[in-house]
């Protein structure tokens, strides 16, 4: 199979282990606010740069997870659910996943962690399968795809 330029990149946007001094939610200038504003401009800047996504797909994924309460220095510790986007050609619009219950939320009070529900690796591997025709075990050796989610047109 013949193609031009590149099929699959990944990016690493490094930073945000943010154990202390993450910044209060209502501060512009909070180290977490500001990095998710930069996340928030290179978006829409690399949409307009592929003609608007109409050939590209892209995952946002967290390296690993955040507990969701701050803890005693202004930060959050490593947790175990994390967050995911997809954008892009091949991708419907919408939520994807299981909805958080409240008492899911509240399942380890002392920490404010959140049970995985849904793993990254099931949008990946729908990706992968119908948006690019990988097989994805070969990335994802040990993992069965999990359920389909319906993210990938």
């Amino acid at each position: 199979m013949a193609f031009d330029g590149i099929r699959i990149a990944a990016l690493r946007f490094g930073g945000s282990d943010h154990h202390s001094g993450m910044g209060a939610g209502t501060d512009p200038n909070g180290r977490m606010a500001v990095m998710l504003s930069q996340l928030a401009t290179s978006l829409p800047a690399f949409a307009a740069d592929t003609n608007n996504l109409e050939n590209t797909t892209v995952m946002v994924v967290t390296e690993f997870g955040r507990t969701i309460t701050e803890n005693g220095s202004g930060g959050t510790d490593h947790g175990q659910a994390g967050t995911y986007l997809t954008m892009g050609a091949g991708v419907k619009g919408g939520v994807f996943g299981h909805d958080y219950p409240d008492q899911l939320v509240l399942q380890e009070p002392e920490r404010g962690d959140s049970p995985i529900l849904t793993d990254f690796r099931s949008a990946a591997w729908e990706l992968m399968e119908r948006r690019f025709g990988v097989n994805p075990a070969v990335v994802f050796p040990d993992f069965d795809g999990g359920a389909q989610l319906g993210l990938a047109r």
